[in-house]
Protein backbone atom coordinates (compact mmCIF):
# COMPACT_ATOMS: atom_id res chain seq x y z
CA UNK A 1 0.00 0.00 0.00
CA UNK A 2 2.82 2.43 0.87
CA UNK A 3 4.49 1.71 -2.46
CA UNK A 4 1.24 2.40 -4.32
CA UNK A 5 0.85 5.71 -2.50
CA UNK A 6 4.44 6.70 -3.30
CA UNK A 7 4.00 5.82 -6.98
CA UNK A 8 0.77 7.80 -7.17
CA UNK A 9 2.44 10.81 -5.54
CA UNK A 10 5.40 10.80 -7.93
CA UNK A 11 3.16 10.23 -10.96
CA UNK A 12 1.17 13.28 -9.91
CA UNK A 13 4.36 15.33 -9.62
CA UNK A 14 5.38 14.18 -13.09
CA UNK A 15 2.01 15.09 -14.59
CA UNK A 16 2.20 18.56 -13.02
CA UNK A 17 5.74 18.87 -14.40
CA UNK A 18 7.13 19.51 -10.93
CA UNK A 19 10.91 19.37 -11.05
CA UNK A 20 12.19 16.34 -9.16
CA UNK A 21 15.51 15.81 -7.42
CA UNK A 22 17.66 12.68 -7.39
CA UNK A 23 16.11 11.58 -4.10
CA UNK A 24 12.66 11.74 -5.69
CA UNK A 25 13.74 9.44 -8.52
CA UNK A 26 15.38 7.13 -5.98
CA UNK A 27 12.28 6.69 -3.81
CA UNK A 28 9.99 6.50 -6.84
CA UNK A 29 12.14 3.78 -8.39
CA UNK A 30 12.41 1.94 -5.06
CA UNK A 31 8.62 1.88 -4.77
CA UNK A 32 8.38 0.07 -8.12
CA UNK A 33 11.30 -2.20 -7.10
CA UNK A 34 9.48 -3.25 -3.92
CA UNK A 35 6.44 -4.10 -6.05
CA UNK A 36 8.78 -6.18 -8.26
CA UNK A 37 7.86 -3.99 -11.23
CA UNK A 38 11.48 -3.89 -12.38
CA UNK A 39 10.79 -2.49 -15.84
CA UNK A 40 9.23 0.71 -14.51
CA UNK A 41 11.78 0.80 -11.69
CA UNK A 42 14.76 0.88 -14.05
CA UNK A 43 13.12 3.49 -16.31
CA UNK A 44 13.02 5.81 -13.31
CA UNK A 45 16.27 4.88 -11.56
CA UNK A 46 18.32 5.21 -14.75
CA UNK A 47 16.62 8.43 -15.85
CA UNK A 48 18.79 11.07 -14.06
CA UNK A 49 21.85 11.77 -16.22
CA UNK A 50 25.24 11.95 -14.47
CA UNK A 51 23.61 11.41 -11.10
CA UNK A 52 25.65 12.04 -7.94
CA UNK A 53 23.58 9.93 -5.52
CA UNK A 54 25.35 6.55 -5.05
CA UNK A 55 22.12 4.89 -3.91
CA UNK A 56 20.59 5.57 -7.33
CA UNK A 57 23.38 3.55 -8.97
CA UNK A 58 23.10 0.84 -6.34
CA UNK A 59 19.35 0.41 -6.81
CA UNK A 60 19.73 0.58 -10.59
CA UNK A 61 22.37 -2.16 -10.42
CA UNK A 62 20.10 -4.39 -8.34
CA UNK A 63 17.20 -3.73 -10.70
CA UNK A 64 19.23 -4.58 -13.81
CA UNK A 65 20.19 -7.84 -12.11
CA UNK A 66 16.52 -8.64 -11.52
CA UNK A 67 16.02 -8.00 -15.25
CA UNK A 68 18.87 -10.47 -15.94
CA UNK A 69 21.05 -7.72 -17.44
CA UNK A 70 24.31 -8.48 -15.63
CA UNK A 71 26.42 -6.20 -17.82
CA UNK A 72 24.50 -3.03 -16.95
CA UNK A 73 24.09 -4.23 -13.36
CA UNK A 74 27.87 -4.34 -12.94
CA UNK A 75 28.33 -0.92 -14.55
CA UNK A 76 25.89 0.62 -12.06
CA UNK A 77 27.31 -1.22 -9.05
CA UNK A 78 30.86 -0.19 -10.02
CA UNK A 79 29.72 3.44 -10.10
CA UNK A 80 27.98 3.10 -6.74
CA UNK A 81 31.15 1.78 -5.10
CA UNK A 82 33.30 4.56 -6.58
CA UNK A 83 30.90 7.25 -5.36
CA UNK A 84 30.50 5.71 -1.91
CA UNK A 85 34.27 5.44 -1.48
CA UNK A 86 34.66 9.08 -2.52
CA UNK A 87 32.05 10.21 0.00
CA UNK A 88 32.57 7.84 2.94
CA UNK A 89 36.08 6.45 2.43
CA UNK A 90 36.40 3.16 4.30
CA UNK A 91 32.98 3.43 6.02
CA UNK A 92 31.95 -0.21 5.76
CA UNK A 93 28.30 0.20 6.66
CA UNK A 94 27.68 2.16 3.47
CA UNK A 95 29.90 0.30 1.01
CA UNK A 96 29.80 -3.32 2.21
CA UNK A 97 26.27 -4.20 0.96
CA UNK A 98 27.20 -3.02 -2.55
CA UNK A 99 30.28 -5.27 -2.56
CA UNK A 100 28.10 -8.12 -1.28
CA UNK A 101 25.52 -7.70 -4.05
CA UNK A 102 28.20 -7.17 -6.69
CA UNK A 103 29.64 -10.53 -5.65
CA UNK A 104 26.32 -12.16 -6.53
CA UNK A 105 26.13 -10.35 -9.87
CA UNK A 106 29.74 -11.16 -10.74
CA UNK A 107 29.20 -14.83 -9.97
CA UNK A 108 26.10 -14.85 -12.19
CA UNK A 109 28.18 -13.21 -14.93
CA UNK A 110 30.74 -16.03 -14.74
CA UNK A 111 33.34 -14.01 -12.80
CA UNK A 112 33.85 -16.38 -9.86
CA UNK A 113 37.28 -15.05 -8.82
CA UNK A 114 36.10 -11.44 -8.71
CA UNK A 115 32.93 -12.53 -6.89
CA UNK A 116 35.06 -14.16 -4.16
CA UNK A 117 37.11 -10.97 -3.80
CA UNK A 118 33.93 -8.92 -3.40
CA UNK A 119 32.34 -11.13 -0.76
CA UNK A 120 35.57 -11.13 1.26
CA UNK A 121 35.72 -7.32 1.08
CA UNK A 122 32.09 -7.09 2.19
CA UNK A 123 32.67 -9.39 5.17
CA UNK A 124 35.78 -7.46 6.16
CA UNK A 125 33.98 -4.09 6.05
CA UNK A 126 30.87 -5.38 7.84
CA UNK A 127 31.44 -8.83 9.38
CA UNK A 128 27.77 -8.99 10.42
CA UNK A 129 26.79 -9.47 6.76
CA UNK A 130 27.55 -13.16 7.31
CA UNK A 131 23.97 -13.25 8.64
CA UNK A 132 22.74 -10.56 6.18
CA UNK A 133 22.56 -7.98 8.98
CA UNK A 134 24.30 -4.66 9.59
CA UNK A 135 26.38 -3.50 12.56
CA UNK A 136 23.24 -2.74 14.57
CA UNK A 137 21.82 -6.21 13.91
CA UNK A 138 19.17 -4.97 11.49
CA UNK A 139 18.35 -6.99 8.33
CA UNK A 140 19.96 -5.70 5.12
CA UNK A 141 17.96 -6.08 1.87
CA UNK A 142 20.39 -7.98 -0.35
CA UNK A 143 20.06 -9.80 -3.66
CA UNK A 144 20.45 -13.18 -2.00
CA UNK A 145 22.74 -15.25 0.20
CA UNK A 146 26.12 -14.83 -1.47
CA UNK A 147 27.78 -17.43 0.77
CA UNK A 148 25.39 -20.13 -0.42
CA UNK A 149 25.95 -19.07 -4.01
CA UNK A 150 29.73 -18.66 -3.97
CA UNK A 151 30.49 -21.50 -1.49
CA UNK A 152 33.13 -19.63 0.48
CA UNK A 153 35.08 -21.85 2.93
CA UNK A 154 34.04 -21.13 6.53
CA UNK A 155 37.62 -20.73 7.79
CA UNK A 156 38.29 -18.07 5.15
CA UNK A 157 35.10 -16.16 5.93
CA UNK A 158 35.88 -16.27 9.66
CA UNK A 159 39.48 -15.08 9.25
CA UNK A 160 38.36 -12.08 7.18
CA UNK A 161 35.56 -11.26 9.62
CA UNK A 162 38.01 -11.46 12.53
CA UNK A 163 40.30 -8.95 10.81
CA UNK A 164 37.28 -6.70 10.20
CA UNK A 165 36.27 -6.76 13.88
CA UNK A 166 39.86 -6.15 14.99
CA UNK A 167 40.32 -3.15 12.69
CA UNK A 168 36.95 -1.76 13.75
CA UNK A 169 38.09 -2.10 17.38
CA UNK A 170 41.22 -0.07 16.57
CA UNK A 171 39.07 2.69 15.05
CA UNK A 172 36.73 2.73 18.06
CA UNK A 173 39.67 3.04 20.47
CA UNK A 174 41.05 5.98 18.48
CA UNK A 175 37.65 7.70 18.61
CA UNK A 176 37.40 7.08 22.37
CA UNK A 177 34.42 4.71 22.15
CA UNK A 178 35.79 2.23 24.65
CA UNK A 179 32.50 0.49 25.49
CA UNK A 180 31.87 -0.30 21.83
CA UNK A 181 35.52 -1.36 21.51
CA UNK A 182 35.04 -3.93 24.31
CA UNK A 183 31.93 -5.23 22.53
CA UNK A 184 33.93 -5.64 19.31
CA UNK A 185 36.67 -7.55 21.13
CA UNK A 186 33.99 -9.94 22.42
CA UNK A 187 33.02 -10.56 18.78
CA UNK A 188 36.70 -11.19 17.99
CA UNK A 189 36.93 -13.75 20.78
CA UNK A 190 33.82 -15.54 19.51
CA UNK A 191 35.66 -16.12 16.25
CA UNK A 192 39.05 -16.98 17.81
CA UNK A 193 39.46 -16.82 21.59
CA UNK A 194 43.17 -17.71 21.35
CA UNK A 195 44.21 -14.95 18.96
CA UNK A 196 47.01 -12.85 20.48
CA UNK A 197 45.80 -9.71 18.70
CA UNK A 198 42.57 -9.77 20.74
CA UNK A 199 44.59 -9.63 23.96
CA UNK A 200 46.70 -6.78 22.55
CA UNK A 201 43.49 -4.86 21.79
CA UNK A 202 42.25 -5.42 25.35
CA UNK A 203 45.55 -4.02 26.60
CA UNK A 204 45.16 -1.02 24.32
CA UNK A 205 41.67 -0.27 25.66
CA UNK A 206 42.94 -0.69 29.22
CA UNK A 207 45.73 1.82 28.53
CA UNK A 208 43.22 4.26 27.07
CA UNK A 209 41.07 4.20 30.22
CA UNK A 210 44.07 4.25 32.57
CA UNK A 211 43.91 0.66 33.87
CA UNK A 212 47.64 -0.01 33.67
CA UNK A 213 47.74 -3.27 35.61
CA UNK A 214 45.03 -4.71 33.38
CA UNK A 215 47.08 -3.61 30.38
CA UNK A 216 50.14 -5.48 31.67
CA UNK A 217 48.01 -8.57 32.32
CA UNK A 218 46.58 -8.60 28.79
CA UNK A 219 50.00 -7.99 27.26
CA UNK A 220 51.37 -10.98 29.16
CA UNK A 221 48.45 -13.05 27.89
CA UNK A 222 49.18 -11.85 24.36
CA UNK A 223 52.82 -12.85 24.74
CA UNK A 224 51.82 -16.32 25.97
CA UNK A 225 49.55 -16.78 22.94
CA UNK A 226 51.80 -15.10 20.43
CA UNK A 227 53.99 -16.89 17.91
CA UNK A 228 56.01 -13.81 17.10
CA UNK A 229 53.50 -11.99 14.90
CA UNK A 230 52.66 -9.38 17.56
CA UNK A 231 55.93 -9.08 19.48
CA UNK A 232 56.44 -5.50 18.26
CA UNK A 233 52.97 -4.37 19.37
CA UNK A 234 53.45 -6.05 22.75
CA UNK A 235 56.75 -4.24 23.34
CA UNK A 236 55.33 -0.94 22.08
CA UNK A 237 52.32 -0.96 24.43
CA UNK A 238 54.44 -2.19 27.33
CA UNK A 239 56.65 0.85 26.76
CA UNK A 240 53.65 3.17 26.96
CA UNK A 241 52.33 1.44 30.10
CA UNK A 242 55.72 1.70 31.84
CA UNK A 243 55.98 5.34 30.80
CA UNK A 244 52.55 6.05 32.32
CA UNK A 245 53.79 4.51 35.57
CA UNK A 246 56.92 6.66 35.50
CA UNK A 247 59.14 3.62 34.95
CA UNK A 248 61.28 5.24 32.30
CA UNK A 249 64.19 2.79 32.23
CA UNK A 250 61.87 -0.14 31.47
CA UNK A 251 59.81 2.03 29.10
CA UNK A 252 62.94 2.90 27.11
CA UNK A 253 63.98 -0.76 27.06
CA UNK A 254 60.62 -1.86 25.66
CA UNK A 255 60.37 0.84 22.99
CA UNK A 256 63.89 -0.01 21.82
CA UNK A 257 62.81 -3.67 21.55
CA UNK A 258 59.88 -2.54 19.39
CA UNK A 259 62.19 -0.44 17.21
CA UNK A 260 64.85 -3.13 16.74
CA UNK A 261 62.38 -5.99 16.13
CA UNK A 262 60.18 -4.12 13.67
CA UNK A 263 60.74 -4.82 9.98
CA UNK A 264 59.60 -1.30 9.15
CA UNK A 265 59.79 0.89 12.21
CA UNK A 266 56.83 3.22 12.62
CA UNK A 267 57.69 6.89 13.07
CA UNK A 268 55.48 6.88 16.18
CA UNK A 269 57.95 4.52 17.85
CA UNK A 270 60.60 7.23 17.73
CA UNK A 271 58.06 9.80 18.88
CA UNK A 272 57.32 7.67 21.95
CA UNK A 273 61.05 7.20 22.56
CA UNK A 274 61.44 10.98 22.39
CA UNK A 275 58.73 11.57 24.99
CA UNK A 276 60.28 8.94 27.29
CA UNK A 277 63.71 10.59 26.97
CA UNK A 278 62.16 14.01 27.62
CA UNK A 279 60.36 12.81 30.75
CA UNK A 280 63.66 11.26 31.85
CA UNK A 281 65.27 14.74 31.53
CA UNK A 282 67.38 13.57 28.57
CA UNK A 283 66.54 16.47 26.27
CA UNK A 284 69.30 15.70 23.80
CA UNK A 285 68.11 12.09 23.48
CA UNK A 286 64.54 13.35 23.00
CA UNK A 287 65.68 15.61 20.16
CA UNK A 288 67.59 12.81 18.46
CA UNK A 289 64.56 10.51 18.67
CA UNK A 290 62.06 12.99 17.22
CA UNK A 291 64.52 13.81 14.43
CA UNK A 292 64.28 10.14 13.44
CA UNK A 293 60.48 10.35 13.55
CA UNK A 294 60.55 13.35 11.22
CA UNK A 295 62.90 11.58 8.80
CA UNK A 296 60.41 8.73 8.53
CA UNK A 297 57.26 10.87 8.37
CA UNK A 298 58.13 14.47 7.45
CA UNK A 299 54.49 15.37 6.72
CA UNK A 300 53.39 14.71 10.32
CA UNK A 301 53.08 18.17 11.89
CA UNK A 302 52.80 16.79 15.43
CA UNK A 303 56.45 15.77 15.33
CA UNK A 304 57.55 19.35 14.62
CA UNK A 305 55.60 20.57 17.67
CA UNK A 306 57.29 17.87 19.77
CA UNK A 307 60.68 18.97 18.45
CA UNK A 308 59.85 22.59 19.30
CA UNK A 309 59.29 21.52 22.91
CA UNK A 310 62.63 19.69 23.05
CA UNK A 311 64.44 22.57 21.32
CA UNK A 312 63.17 24.96 23.97
CA UNK A 313 64.27 22.61 26.74
CA UNK A 314 67.76 22.82 25.21
CA UNK A 315 67.56 26.62 24.94
CA UNK A 316 67.32 26.55 21.13
CA UNK A 317 64.48 29.07 20.90
CA UNK A 318 65.04 30.18 17.31
CA UNK A 319 64.98 26.55 16.20
CA UNK A 320 61.74 26.06 18.15
CA UNK A 321 60.17 29.04 16.37
CA UNK A 322 61.26 27.63 13.02
CA UNK A 323 59.53 24.31 13.78
CA UNK A 324 56.34 26.08 14.88
CA UNK A 325 56.39 28.18 11.71
CA UNK A 326 56.66 24.96 9.71
CA UNK A 327 53.40 23.81 11.29
CA UNK A 328 51.55 27.12 11.06
CA UNK A 329 52.49 27.57 7.40
CA UNK A 330 50.67 24.34 6.60
CA UNK A 331 47.26 25.19 5.14
CA UNK A 332 45.51 22.76 7.52
CA UNK A 333 47.32 24.01 10.63
CA UNK A 334 47.25 27.82 10.36
CA UNK A 335 45.67 28.18 13.82
CA UNK A 336 47.14 25.14 15.56
CA UNK A 337 46.88 26.18 19.24
CA UNK A 338 49.79 23.99 20.41
CA UNK A 339 52.12 25.41 17.75
CA UNK A 340 51.01 28.94 18.65
CA UNK A 341 51.59 28.23 22.33
CA UNK A 342 55.07 26.80 21.81
CA UNK A 343 56.06 29.65 19.48
CA UNK A 344 54.69 32.17 21.97
CA UNK A 345 56.82 30.64 24.73
CA UNK A 346 59.91 30.74 22.52
CA UNK A 347 59.26 34.41 21.71
CA UNK A 348 58.82 35.08 25.42
CA UNK A 349 62.19 33.49 26.25
CA UNK A 350 63.78 35.69 23.55
CA UNK A 351 62.05 38.71 25.15
CA UNK A 352 60.05 39.31 21.98
CA UNK A 353 56.97 40.17 24.00
CA UNK A 354 54.94 41.75 21.19
CA UNK A 355 55.21 38.60 19.05
CA UNK A 356 54.52 36.39 22.08
CA UNK A 357 51.42 38.43 22.93
CA UNK A 358 50.03 38.03 19.41
CA UNK A 359 50.39 34.25 19.64
CA UNK A 360 48.89 33.92 23.11
CA UNK A 361 45.89 36.04 22.17
CA UNK A 362 45.18 33.50 19.44
CA UNK A 363 45.67 30.66 21.93
CA UNK A 364 43.15 32.35 24.24
CA UNK A 365 40.41 31.83 21.64
CA UNK A 366 40.72 28.10 22.29
CA UNK A 367 40.96 28.50 26.09
CA UNK A 368 38.69 31.47 26.93
CA UNK A 369 38.23 30.41 30.59
CA UNK A 370 41.90 29.73 31.41
CA UNK A 371 42.68 32.21 34.18
CA UNK A 372 46.41 31.45 34.19
CA UNK A 373 46.55 32.22 30.48
CA UNK A 374 44.67 35.49 31.00
CA UNK A 375 47.14 36.50 33.72
CA UNK A 376 50.07 35.68 31.45
CA UNK A 377 48.59 37.74 28.63
CA UNK A 378 48.16 40.65 31.03
CA UNK A 379 51.84 40.32 31.99
CA UNK A 380 52.83 40.41 28.31
CA UNK A 381 50.69 43.49 27.68
CA UNK A 382 52.62 45.29 30.41
CA UNK A 383 55.99 44.16 29.01
CA UNK A 384 55.51 44.90 25.32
Amino acid sequence: KKEDQAIELFNTQKQKKIQMKENDFLFWGMAYYEKQDYKNAIDILAYPQQAEHPELYYMAGKTYFKLKDNKNALIKLDSAIILLRNVYGQAGEFVAPVYYDRAIVRFAAGKAKEAKEDILEALYLTPELITQKNYEGEPVPLLGNALNIIKLPQYLADSVRLKGHQDRTEALIISGETNRAWAEIDKCNMLDSLHAKNAVLKAKVSLFIGKLEDAFMYLQKAENLDRGAHKVDIAYFRAIAHQEKGEFIEAKKQINIAITQSDKTDADFYSVLGSIEFESANNKGALEAVNEAIKKEPQNMDFYIERAVYQQALGNFEAAIKDCNKVLENKDETDNPEALYQRGMAYYELKKYKEALADFRKVERYNPTDEDLKAFIKELEEKK
